[in-house]
């Protein structure tokens, strides 16, 4: 038997395995996920979504809700002074030509507080804090209270000197529009967080300084950018620090880390984080271990059908709202020029009641793929354009607030969603979860 007769099969067997068991999977995945088949949107009924406050919110990256007390909502929004800004936040985009920037330097990046109930925002002042863009660029945000009510604001700020964690400290009040900064957090230079886009604050019952960062890209520009880019390359991580451990890296292997959003835990027990993996299209769910050192726990991983941005926990941590953007090749495009070419939205929900073994009574060795319900999918940009985050008001009081009798199985509030170009935040009255999505609108693997 010659060597052709046996090498020769083994080719073929061995190329038949990489096409079946790889490349299909790969190239019908990438399919879904840059939009191609996607036909129609599922947008709520015309006339409830309106953009509110055009005059103040311009490409807010970032939105979260706080809920003070009953009758008092408020969200919080890091958003653009300009929208020259935006190049800030873009990585590729950063690191192109420190030097290469608008003359007159921007104004800095806003933080905006937002009453629901009253309609009334206010921007947050920031004394003593540099006022310029090429100090003041925000990107992602999380914030943790304190027995007191003290709001203590983890947000990522991209400066042209180097990307830092900046921590601010606010007591909400009807009076106060001050945000106190306590501390800067610099990224380290030797890789860890080198393109940060979120983070995620654990709420240590000391008061200690604990959170987590995605980094979002391994590569600046060039050649190597454009394949981590377009081929979904796993090339990211997700950094951690504490004041014992400093900077490290806890989860490598990513396809773009992307946003960040986990429990808040008020007695110093595990936490889950919730990664959106943007390129791979997926949410990863970890578990924060207090006495791990940061060393956490994969849980699970859910697949989307678009590409995930900011992930949100509603405000009684039941569900988590992602958006994110169904036609990526125009997102792109579409914050190049954001005048000219739409790009598409979508926001989904999962119950995290389903997720982990959480839906198995708790039992670690059994998982089940939630159901992913897609409550709002905009392919042509009619309402919004490259959606970042979003979350939902239920209107409901807090949790441990005494709250009259709800009827049925109702679930009725505001939406918000917000783009990365758009002026104003989206707010779609009197959506109702309650029912789930319309035929369309859900999916599973």
């Amino acid at each position: 038997m010659g060597i052709k007769s046996v090498l020769l099969p083994a080719i073929v067997i061995f190329l038949g395995y990489l096409l079946q068991g790889h490349v299909i999977p790969y190239l019908h995945r990438s399919y879904h996920l840059m939009g191609f088949s996607r036909t129609r949107s599922q947008l709520p009924p015309e006339g409830s979504c309106a953009e509110a406050h055009q005059d103040k919110f311009l490409g807010c990256e970032d939105i979260q809700i706080y809920k003070k007390e009953k009758g008092t909502t408020y969200m919080f929004a890091v958003c653009l002074a300009e929208y020259e800004n935006r190049w800030r936040t873009m990585s590729d985009l950063r690191a192109i030509d420190k030097e290469n920037r608008p003359v007159p330097t921007p104004a800095g990046d806003k933080i905006w507080r937002w009453r629901l109930e009253t309609d009334e925002v206010v921007e947050l002042e920031l004394p003593g804090f540099a006022e310029g863009g090429d100090e003041r660029a925000w990107h992602g945000f999380d914030f943790v209270e304190s027995a007191d009510g003290t709001l203590s604001f983890y947000i990522i700020n991209h400066k042209v000197s180097g990307d830092t964690v900046e921590k601010f400290t606010h007591k909400p009040d009807a009076r106060n529009h001050i945000l106190t900064h306590l501390a800067t957090f610099p990224l380290p230079e030797n890789g860890i967080g080198k393109h940060p886009n979120d983070v995620y604050a654990y709420p240590h019952p000391t008061g200690k300084d604990i959170f987590y960062v995605t980094s979002e890209h391994k590569y600046d520009t060039g050649v190597m950018r454009t394949i981590e880019d377009y081929t979904r390359r796993p090339w990211a991580h997700l950094a951690y620090y504490s004041s014992e451990t400093g900077w490290k890296i806890v989860k490598s292997g990513l396809a773009s880390a992307n946003g960040l959003a986990g429990t808040k835990p008020a007695n110093g027990g595990p936490a889950r984080i919730y990664l959106s993996e943007l390129l791979g299209g997926n949410i990863i769910i970890l578990e924060h271990r207090p006495g791990a050192a940061g060393e956490v726990r994969e849980i699970q991983t859910v697949p989307l059908d678009f590409l995930p941005d900011n992930p949100r926990l509603s405000p009684d941590e039941k569900d988590l709202y992602i958006a994110g953007h169904v036609t990526p090749l125009q997102t792109s495009q579409h914050i190049h020029k954001p005048e000219s070419v739409s790009s598409g939205s979508a926001v989904a929900r999962i119950a995290l009641s389903q997720t982990g073994s959480d839906f198995f009574g708790g039992r670690d060795e059994y998982t089940s793929t939630p159901v992913v319900e897609e409550i709002f999918v905009d392919v042509e940009g009619k309402l919004m354009n490259a959606s970042s985050t979003s979350v939902f008001w239920d209107k409901l009081p807090p949790v441990g607030v005494a709250e009259e009798e709800v009827e049925g199985e109702e679930v009725v509030g505001d939406l918000f969603v917000t783009g990365l170009t758009g002026r104003g935040i989206l707010r779609c009255r009197e959506f109702d979860i309650s029912e789930g999505p319309t035929d369309g609108m859900k999916f599973s693997y």
